[in-house]
């Protein structure tokens, strides 16, 4: 079996035409040729991906080593000279503090002339009736001493006094007055003038227990 030379197909031996085609077997001029098959698209697809990993693998490969590079590199001179640079600014540089507080002024201790000049005088029979008008207002009254009560410390002394105004022991004030610890006492049947602050009613309670509301003065002074 031969074939023909035109169109492949199968021809007896002595066969001089193909019976397909009609060509003459013998003509040289028109020989077929066999065509190659066309690759499979398979394959064409297979040899891309093979290329694209490729790509990447060795992009990969030149990062790795790229930043192993990097940081094996010495530090130029540039870099430390930039460096020093900073460390001066930053030696250089105060170091922050607090900011001090203010110192308080003192207060300024009122003399004995600015406390009586500061106190005024109202009848004792007003401020009996009308305690409440005259709180917290500077007042000043002259009496005999007719109870002292006193305590002390190291640093100051306290008296707790019943005064009897103008010497009338129907005209009583309550006095709570502090001290310095060395300053003169003060005693009962003294003769005092006092200066200081009203500060409404106070009771108390006598040995015959009767109690009695009178005035009561926060004093500042006692002469």
């Amino acid at each position: 079996m031969k074939k023909c030379i035109h169109c492949g197909a199968e021809l007896n031996d002595d066969a001089a035409f193909c019976g397909i085609c009609g060509k003459s077997v013998n003509d040289t001029a028109n020989k077929f040729v066999p065509v190659a098959p066309p690759k499979s698209k398979a394959n064409v697809n297979l040899i891309v991906a093979i290329i694209v990993l490729g790509v990447i693998f060795i992009m990969i490969l030149s990062y790795i080593f790229g930043d192993t590079e990097d940081e094996n590199t010495p530090t130029s001179n540039a870099d430390v000279a930039q460096t020093d640079v900073l460390d001066e600014t930053q030696t250089n540089t105060p170091t922050p503090t607090k900011t001090p507080k203010p110192t308080p002024t003192p207060e300024q201790t009122p003399t004995p002339d600015m406390i009586k000049a500061n106190c005024g005088y109202v009848k004792y029979s007003d401020l009996a009736r009308n305690p409440e008008e005259y709180k917290d207002k500077y007042l000043t009254y002259k009496g005999k001493v007719i109870q002292s009560s006193e305590s002390s410390t190291s640093k100051r002394r306290s008296y707790t006094i019943r005064l009897a105004v103008d010497s009338n022991y129907d005209s009583i004030v309550y006095v709570k007055y502090t001290t310095a610890p060395d300053a003169p006492r003060i005693l009962e049947n003294d003769i005092v003038h006092i200066y200081g602050k009203a500060d409404g009613l106070t009771s108390y309670t006598t040995v015959l227990g009767q109690k009695i509301t009178i005035p009561k003065i926060e004093a500042d002074l006692i002469e």
